[in-house]
């Protein structure tokens, strides 16, 4: 063991038989558990309160979190003598959730559902709000403009290469389902929803994903609550679905399956389901192509952009009749 982390783990009650290092930091064990060592990210209001909300879900039943664990002298952070900070948190040992196994993804569904079901009232004190949720129409206004920002540029270039030419050739469709979706979206009473998340001290995880899920022998371990806040629970499952959705091809079968898996352990409200569906329906990967392009080196394109492009362009009927299908959305 280097010796800069002997004088970290001097700090902490435990004994350490190995360490090794993984993606997210140092894997740490010991007789009985895991432990992850990292670099402390973020502030100490932020993971006192990651803290809190895994010491709530402990009491709720729902035991498998990564918690913070505060060393001797009671802090959650420790530092070194180069004045690096490091985190210690719980681990498991299990496998992360596959964006391809679909009994996997099913599982992870039902998993958020329980999730929100018991951070949907809280009694947590100051937690931090995910600001996200309470500028939606702004944020989606923002990319609409920087999706025309992108075209008028391309337009304006005297030679085009391929990709360009294929950006100028879908935009017209996808910016019209952009604009669709903003006008939905400052329809909707979004203002309903967020009077009463703040009124209960609704806590969403703030980036759940099957990368911040671990499939142990005891059940789902869920991870990373560092984005986590006051929120609209329903951001959650739309990041969950899109994400799953566009690995899955739109496929309109698992979409239903990952809904009614929620749905068994935390039933989606008219209002909350009609969110969803505006949210799915915005052409979020469309826009991250054309904004990826857009903010790197234009004059060479990488050919992983252009197969996203196809790709997009090739499932966006798959997409359509998805949405159309489940949430009776019309384009």
């Amino acid at each position: 063991m280097e010796e800069r982390f002997e004088e970290i783990l001097s700090h902490y009650d435990i004994d350490i038989h190995s360490m090794s290092r993984i993606r997210s930091g140092f894997l740490l064990e010991t007789d009985e558990n895991l432990y992850l060592l990292k670099k402390a990210e973020g502030s100490d209001r932020r993971l006192g309160y990651e803290e809190q909300v895994a010491d709530f879900l402990m009491m709720c039943g729902y035991p498998r979190t990564d918690r913070p664990v505060r060393n001797k002298e009671e802090l959650l952070v420790t530092e070194d003598t180069m004045g690096e900070r490091y985190l210690l948190k719980e681990w498991y040992r299990g496998e992360e959730c596959s964006a391809r196994d679909r009994e996997a993804l099913l599982a992870a569904a039902g998993n958020l559902a329980r999730l929100h079901r018991f951070l949907e009232k809280t009694t947590l004190l100051e937690p931090p709000v995910c600001n996200e949720a309470f500028h939606l129409a702004e944020t989606m206004e923002k990319r609409t403009r920087e999706l025309k920002r992108v075209y008028s540029y391309i337009r304006s270039k005297k030679q085009k290469n391929e990709f360009e030419i294929n950006i100028l050739n879908s935009f017209p469709a996808f910016f019209e389902q952009a604009q669709n979706t903003l006008e939905q979206m400052n329809k909707f009473p979004l203002e309903k929803l967020l009077e009463e998340v703040q009124k209960n001290v609704t806590l969403v995880h703030g980036s759940y994903s099957y990368h911040n899920l671990l499939f142990t022998s005891r059940g789902i371990a869920t991870l990373n609550f560092d984005k986590g806040g006051i929120g609209l629970q329903i951001m959650d499952l739309y990041y969950f679905m899109r994400k799953v959705m566009e690995k899955n091809e739109w496929k309109q079968a698992m979409g239903e399956r990952m809904l009614r898996e929620y749905n068994k352990q935390k039933t989606l409200s008219e209002i909350q389901w009609e969110l969803l569906g505006i949210l799915l329906s915005y052409p979020e990967k469309y826009w991250k192509i054309l904004n990826h392009y857009y903010n790197n080196k234009k004059s060479w394109i990488a050919i992983k952009d252009v197969e996203k492009l196809e790709a997009v362009r090739e499932l966006e009927n798959e997409k359509k009749m998805f949405l159309k299908d489940v949430f009776s959305l019309s384009f």
